[in-house]
């Protein structure tokens, strides 16, 4: 995996507003994160992966991930690892969906099968 993230610190503060004065608003990563509801976190995660989600971003973000908190880092494992379990295994989908429910089939295989084991290595 090669990244810059060692030479391009992460962006923690982002625009979103300018008022009429010219002077800048901004939001923390943070505090936007406290503001979404899970719902509105799926649609963000969609929103970035149909604008700009590919194999270099999706290795960004891993990095991005492993530099945070040792702690944060396991929890941020653990929730994107519940919400592939969570896909709802009865919902149809169309042959360009279909290998990802299948994965996220087998990951419910494998929690059935070995329950701690998807999560001793995050602990």
């Amino acid at each position: 995996m090669t990244t810059n993230l060692d030479t391009e610190p992460i962006q923690r503060n982002i625009h979103l507003v300018e008022s009429v004065d010219g002077k800048e608003f901004g939001i923390t990563l943070r505090d936007l994160a406290r503001t979404l509801t899970p719902e509105q976190m799926g649609d963000l995660v969609c929103n970035f992966v149909n604008s700009s989600g590919n194999l270099a971003s999706a290795e960004r973000m891993s990095a991005a991930i492993q530099q945070s908190h040792r702690t944060l880092q396991a929890s941020a494992i653990r929730f994107m690892l519940e919400a592939l379990l969570a896909y709802d295994p009865g919902i149809y989908v169309d042959a360009r969906n279909e290998s990802a429910k299948n994965v996220c089939d087998r990951l419910r295989r494998i929690q059935n099968e070995f329950p701690a084991d998807l999560y001793v290595a995050f602990i």
